[in-house]
């Protein structure tokens, strides 16, 4: 924000201060004032300053200058003008000096006293012009009174925090304070004050200020009496202090006689002296308002008279204006009349009676007076002695006296009165009855406690007066009578035993006590009837009413036993409960008999008693007898024990009869009724309903209707379709109903359901089919079928149906414990604690099933079950044999085998199908072979879930036979062999499901390898047109051949063709980048190359491949590899597909090829390289070297393709497919559903780094060579490349050996193309040994395979035998040796790699040129490694497939088993 030019910022009496900011570079040159109403100055002239003080504040670009005018006018406006020279434009300011101070606001009070009042003010004060004095005035608040000029006026210290400007005037503000003096009380007063400066006084005073001095103070309030006695009382009230003058005293009234007359009570205030005002008032005397409590005592009062006071308070100002209000008192008064008067204490010749005397306030009764007299018309009055009467012990106010030497069994009155300070009590108490002892009354509530077997207790009861209890015994001798035939008869002391008694009071003093007492009869006769009559007495005497009368009995036998219920707890179990009411003597044990509902069987007892309990968990030895409320006597009030008891170990679907009866010490009771039960059976549908899903037309439902048998409940329903077999099982909707969805296709033979529950399975009710209806299932996910049983589901219905019956057996187990343990049966204990174990052994199993504590598929609960599972099977049998340690078998059974098919589904459902997710991410990338593992898949699925199936349905039933034995003892039946049958079909189906899931991981790694880090390239698939033609071309060349038994070959042939398949599909070829170095190709695909190969990589990464494309055999067979012309003609394909149709065809064809080479070197000497184009045979885990040439003058119209097939040369099966021949690139074929790897072993094998290093030297001379090569091979040829060798020996001595023609096919383990004699002495010691070959055999499966080997033939193998037959166990590895088979001589092929004619070797330097055409491919067959260590191995895996492929000694064979 820009600065003004010019500002006045200080003003004074005589100065002003202006802040000027100019552009100009110095201050101002000229400074005037213009001044209108001076009094010598004209209007409207300049004058120049003529003191003026200038200061530099600030430097700059806009220098800032204070510029002071010092020695001025005050109280003047004034203009001011400033010049510079050579600026034309002056700046103006008008500013004003100070004047007189302005008119001040009015004073107020600050504090006040009777005579004083402290006054304060504020005054501005400028810096430039403060205050210099102030003046104050006062005067009373009347009409016509006069201002009187104070004289004590003192300024106070500044404040500390600043001022308004607009209070202050321009300066601060300060505090004026005054003490006004010689006031007179309680008047009101006003104050006027003024200010003056240098420049004089405030123009006018303030206005009016008020004050008022000290008021009288007020009434005393809330007058109460707190305190009364001998002729005075205590008053207590409050005071309220005036400001400035506190309340000294109070003064007392009393009114009578129609007036008020001042008291001499006077109470004096506490606080402040008495001479507070007798001084000058002083700051620190000032005392403020407040309210406070003060007590009075006033003396002099009538007794029992009421008096009226009141109070006035007096302060140094006077009297208060009123008095209080008035208050009754009354000082204390004489005792009233005694209360509660009773009798305390009564013997035979004295009385102690009791009463109370009320203390007046203020004056306590000091002592009592009683009388007694005679219970007569006209009484007389006797005074008891003073020492007879005394305070209550503990009780100040309670008063006692004994009264003596009176009559026995008489009666008195007795009164009393209480005396004080004032004087005896007005009135004489009610005279009080007083009766002397007398003796017991009769007893009441007579009756028979107990009966025991000879003896009975007795109790009865006896009103007791309290006060006579004091003296004596309420019975201290009892008689007892026993009714005779005709009269009553005393029994004997020595058979009475009377064992006393316990009084008992109510809470109300006065009111009679009762006294209980027992008496036990001995030397009874056991269940009999008796009569009794009873007598008390005490210290007087015998009672004297009528004696009561009680009937008992002695302990009978119990009634018999009423059966409430029998309940099924599971299918081999019934609960039982009965009533059973205790007589005298405790029923102690009952006895349960059962049959089974027929004609001819009968009555067994029950065993298992330690079973057997009472449901109130009392032991038999610690029942309660019938209780004191209670008469034996009396039938109905004997209550009714529950009574349990569980019987297991019955036969399921069994109807039984019980009986039960009791026995106590007397005897046995009588049979109760019977009770008819069946025990639960297995469960049949009540109906089955066939509809349509409303949401899809071609879903069907099957809707079953079941009703749970008691004890054991429906859980598993399953659905089978007649025609097909197939099982599905239904879903669990709702209570008593099953669900199932229908699976695609036809039903025409109906449906059969059957239910299952811990019986077994039910008998099957047939569904028929609408008749023509073809349903399929919904496309809808929420309602498809699913084969696959919900185990998960099944183990937690199971698991919460158990576990409240399991937890109820453990309840009933400890209440009987505890029962069996309080009655010292240690039998029974034994046999509980075992249940016990047992029950607590099948609730852990069951609680480990929950899938939160079973823990994930891969953890160690999971890697343990087999080992479980095996040692489940081992023990058993013994488990088995063993009555007390089957209940624990069968629960550790039945855990392992729930806890095997759990783990099972889960396997599928958590392992399974992410692994089959992961492949199905590369459905874009291989569609075709997707599709056949699809299928592949579906077909193992669906086997898989109908075998899982068949072992859960029959491992559920098995389980919850194993439930029922583990809780209820029930019998095993089939589940005994049923259960090692089914651990072990669980598993082996869980070592399938594991095996498929490494398989699945394997075709995902597989995928992967495929798709990821290089180019895939598929084969053509063989369309149905093509199978067609090449059908017909077969029925063709059957008919026209002249060979015999071309028909049925060729009948062969088709079938083999139809079902074939996609076989192409199945292949793919990947395509290695260059820049992921020489090993990657071999790494890609877990295998390890040769020496050759890894040579062979090294050269390709290095880009030293010439003419040539590297080829991998990533497979587990022999793979032939040819060069083929791509732009075929008609005839060349019609000459390919003759080949094809027929097998006799590729045999004369064979034959024509060889006869066209002989041809040729009949007439020419030698095969002309540019006629003919090469192959090589490459074996498993091997790598070889394809030349590709093209002929003269035709390399831009030419294109070649590179052929797979199977096999060796010309016995090579049908083509897989073909590809695109590329030179420089390298490739590997790849088989996706091969069951069996081959490898190299790691002793014929060594790194790609350490092959590379070794060859360097030798593969910088070879690229010379090779460059040399390449620039003659487009014009002239390379010479006839034989199996994929091109160089001979004599080109190798003219020339530098070119490495990818003289060493052409690549290695293969131990059996590779040699380098040299030494490296071929070194392979064959890898591969073979002296009359034999090598092989290493891994089996990766869960079962064991079968291996034979032969070897090669090229005719069909029937009855060949095999050169050697193994076994190999699951997960082991084997070495073998199987007899090698070589001949003396090998006719029409060179005895080694590499080797040639030197005729041909002396054509292949000289060029020839190419013939005009060619229409049939000349080819000549060299292996590309030693033929006589290929072995043809036969793998048959434990499902019977069998499988094929090749290895060469020295490699290692890995078997994964089927897809």
């Amino acid at each position: 924000m820009a600065e003004e030019p010019v500002v006045c910022v200080s003003t004074g009496l005589d100065f002003v201060t202006l802040q000027v900011c100019h552009s100009s570079p110095g201050p101002p040159t000229a400074v005037e004032l213009l001044n209108g109403s001076g009094w010598f100055n004209y209007p409207g002239k300049w004058i120049a300053a003529e003191h003026v003080e200038c200061i530099k504040v600030r430097d700059g670009n806009a220098p800032l200058y204070h510029i002071s005018i010092l020695q001025i006018e005050p109280a003047v406006e004034y203009t001011v003008r400033l010049s510079w020279f050579g600026n034309p434009d002056p700046l103006l300011c008008t500013c004003r000096t100070a004047g007189r101070p302005p008119i001040l606001h009015p004073p107020y009070v600050l504090q006040r006293w009777p005579t004083a009042l402290l006054v304060e003010w504020s005054a501005p004060s400028p810096s430039g012009a403060p205050t210099l004095e102030c003046q104050l005035e006062f005067c009373k608040d009347v009409l016509f009174a006069q201002w009187a000029e104070v004289e004590e006026v003192a300024r106070l210290p500044r404040r500390d925090g600043p001022v308004d400007a607009a209070q202050r005037g321009g300066g601060d503000e300060e505090l004026w304070r005054s003490m006004v003096r010689g006031l007179q009380p309680a008047t009101d007063y006003l104050f006027r004050i003024r200010a003056r400066n240098r420049a004089g006084w405030s123009h006018a005073f303030s206005s009016s200020g008020r004050g008022r001095s000290s008021d009288a103070p007020a009434p005393p309030l809330r007058l109460a009496v707190v305190g009364r006695r001998l002729g005075g009382v205590s008053v207590a009230f409050d005071v309220e202090d005036a400001e400035g003058a506190p309340v000294t005293s109070v003064q007392a009234e009393t009114f009578s006689v129609m007036q008020w007359h001042a008291s001499k009570s006077v109470g004096t205030a506490a606080g402040l002296p008495a001479h507070y005002l007798q001084h000058l008032p002083d700051l620190n005397d000032f005392a403020p308002a407040g309210v406070r409590h003060h007590t009075l005592e006033l003396d002099n009062l009538a007794c029992g008279v009421n008096t009226s006071i009141r109070l006035w308070a007096f302060s140094t100002v006077g009297r208060s204006l009123v008095p209080s209000e008035f208050l009754v008192c009354r000082p204390s008064d004489r005792p009233a009349p005694v209360l509660e008067m009773q009798v305390v204490g009564r013997w035979a010749t004295s009385v102690e009676v009791e009463w109370r005397a009320v203390d007046p306030d203020g004056s306590p009764v000091e002592e009592c007076s009683c009388q007694r007299g005679g219970y007569q018309l006209f009484v007389v009055w006797h005074d008891l002695p003073r020492e007879a009467i005394r305070r209550a012990p503990g009780r100040p106010s309670h008063w006692r006296a004994k009264l003596e030497g009176l009559e026995p069994e008489s009666c008195y009155v007795v009164r009393a009165r209480a005396k004080n300070e004032v004087g005896w009590s007005d009135e004489l108490a009610s005279p009080l009855e007083a009766w002397t002892a007398a003796p017991p009354t009769s007893p009441v509530n007579f009756r028979c406690v107990k009966g025991d077997l000879n003896e009975v207790k007795l109790s009865f009861e006896v009103a007791v007066d309290p006060a006579q209890a004091r003296g004596m015994a309420a019975v201290s001798e009892v008689s007892v009578e026993q009714a005779g035939l005709l009269v009553w008869n005393k029994l004997p002391a020595e058979q009475v035993k009377f064992e006393g008694g316990l009084t008992t009071w109510h809470a109300t003093p006065g009111n009679m006590g009762l006294y209980r007492g027992q008496i036990t009869i001995l030397d009874l006769s056991p269940a009999t009837e008796y009569s009794f009559r009873l007598w008390v007495a005490n210290e007087i005497g015998w009672c004297r009413g009528l004696a009561p009368v009680v009937r008992c009995r002695t302990a009978m036998p119990p009634d018999a036993p009423t059966l409430l219920s029998a309940l099924p707890t599971g299918p081999n179990a019934v609960e039982l409960l009965w009533s059973v009411a205790d007589p005298e003597l405790p029923v102690s044990r009952c006895y349960v008999e059962i049959r089974e509902s027929s004609v001819f069987s009968n009555w067994r007892l029950v065993q298992g008693s330690e079973m057997q309990g009472r449901r109130d968990g009392l032991c038999r030895s610690s029942i309660p007898t019938n209780g004191s409320d209670v008469d034996c006597a009396d039938e109905g009030a004997a209550v009714a024990a529950e009574w349990e008891q569980l019987v297991d170990g019955l036969a399921s679907g069994t109807k039984y009869m019980f009986r039960v009866r009791a026995r106590n010490d007397v005897d046995m009771s009588k049979w109760s009724s019977e009770v008819c039960q069946s025990t639960p059976s297995s469960a049949v549908p009540t109906s089955c309903h066939l509809a349509k899903d409303p949401l899809c037309d071609a879903t069907f439902f099957v809707t079953v209707s079941a009703r749970d048998p008691p004890g054991a409940p429906v859980l598993v329903c399953k659905v089978t379709d007649k025609s097909s077999t197939r099982t599905i099982l239904a879903s669990h909707v709702a209570r008593g109903m099953w669900q199932a969805v229908l699976p695609e296709g036809p039903l025409a033979a109906g449906l059969n359901v059957r239910l299952a529950n811990a019986v077994g399975w039910g008998d099957a009710i047939a569904v028929p089919a609408p008749s023509g209806v073809v349903w399929k299932a919904s496309r809808l996910a929420a309602i498809e079928a699913s084969a696959t049983p919900t185990i998960g589901k099944f183990v937690s219905v199971l698991v919460l149906s158990t576990a409240d019956k399991c937890r109820r057996m453990e309840q009933r187990l400890e209440r009987l414990l505890s029962q069996a343990k309080r009655s010292l049966r240690d039998r029974d204990v034994i046999l509980l604690e075992g249940r016990a174990t047992c029950a607590a052994k099948l609730s852990a199993t069951l609680a480990e099933l929950v899938p939160e504590i079973l823990g994930a598929v891969d953890g160690d609960r999971f890697g343990s079950w087999p080992a479980r599972c095996a040692a489940c099977i081992d023990t058993w049998e013994l488990a088995t044999q063993q009555e007390e340690g089957l209940s624990i078998g069968a629960a550790d059974a039945f855990g392992v085998l729930l806890e095997g098919a759990v783990w099972t589904e889960r396997l599928c459902t958590e392992s399974l199908e992410p692994a089959w997710s992961s492949i199905c991410s590369h459905v874009h990338d291989a569609p075709r072979v997707f599709k056949l593992w699809a299928q592949e898949r579906e077909t193992w699925s669906a086997r898989f879930q109908e075998q899982f199936l068949a072992v859960w349905l029959t491992s559920c039933v098995t389980a919850l036979r194993l439930l029922a034995a583990a809780s209820e003892k029930g019998p095993l039946g089939e589940a005994q062999m049923q259960l090692p049958a089914s651990l072990n079909a669980l598993r082996t189906l869980r070592q399938r499901a594991e095996l498929q899931l490494r398989k699945l991981r394997r075709v995902a790694e597989m995928l992967k390898q495929v798709t990821e880090g290089g180019t895939s390239h598929g084969f053509e698939q063989v369309s149905v047109a093509d199978k067609l033609s090449s059908s017909a071309f077969t029925l063709l060349l059957s008919a026209v051949l002249p060979v015999p038994g071309s028909l049925e070959v060729g009948a062969f042939s088709i079938g083999a063709l139809w079902l074939e398949g996609d076989s192409a599909g199945r292949h793919a070829i990947v395509e290695h980048p260059r820049v992921a170095g020489a090993v990657a190709p071999m790494q890609r695909f877990r295998q390890r190359p040769t020496s050759e190969g890894a040579r062979l990589l090294s050269e390709w990464a290095d880009d030293r491949c010439g003419h040539s494309m590297l080829v991998h055999n990533a497979t587990a067979r022999v793979v032939t590899v040819r060069l083929m012309e791509g732009n075929e003609g008609l005839v060349k394909k019609a000459y390919v597909k003759i080949q094809q149709a027929h097998p006799y065809a590729r045999w004369v064809a064979s034959t024509v090829e060889k006869y066209v080479v002989d041809s040729y070197r009949r007439g020419n000497g030698d095969v002309p390289e540019s006629a003919c184009l090469p192959f090589v045979v490459v074996a498993p885990a091997g790598i070889a070297r394809l030349p590709i040439f093209f002929v003269e003058g035709e390399e831009e119209e030419q294109t070649l393709n590179a052929e797979f097939a199977y096999g060796m040369g010309d016995q090579a099966e049908r083509a897989v497919g073909r590809i695109s021949a590329r030179r420089g690139c390298a490739v590997s074929f790849v088989c996706f559903d091969n069951e069996v790897r081959v490898d190299n072993r790691e002793a014929s094998s060594f790194s790609l780094q350490a092959a590379a290093s070794s060859m360097t030297a030798a593969a910088g001379e070879a690229d010379a060579g090779a460059d040399a090569a390449a620039g003659s091979s487009s014009g002239d040829g390379e010479g006839t490349c034989i199996g994929g060798e091109a160089a001979s020996a004599s080109a190798a001595a003219a020339a530098p050996a070119p490495a990818e023609e003289g060493d052409s096919v690549g290695g293969v383990a131990s059996a590779a193309l040699s380098v040299s004699a030494d490296e071929d002495e070194v392979v064959q010691a890898a591969g073979t040994e002296v009359g034999g070959i090598e092989v290493e055999v891994k089996n990766n499966d869960f079962a064991q395979i079968k291996v034979s080997f032969y070897h090669p033939s090229t005719h069909i193998r029937l009855f060949e035998k095999p050169a050697l037959s193994a076994s190999v166990a699951p997960g082991e590895t084997q070495r073998l040796t199987v007899p090698a088979r070589r001949p003396a001589s090998h006719v029409g092929t060179p005895t080694g790699p590499g080797t040639r004619t030197a005729a041909a070797a002396a054509a292949s330097a000289a060029p020839a040129a190419p013939p005009a055409a060619v229409s049939i491919l000349v080819v000549e067959h060299t292996h590309a490694f030693d033929e006589h260590t290929l072995l043809e191995v036969e793998v048959v895996g434990a499902s019977g497939k069998k499988c094929w492929c090749n290895v060469i000694g020295g490699q290692t064979l890995s078997y994964e088993g089927c897809l």
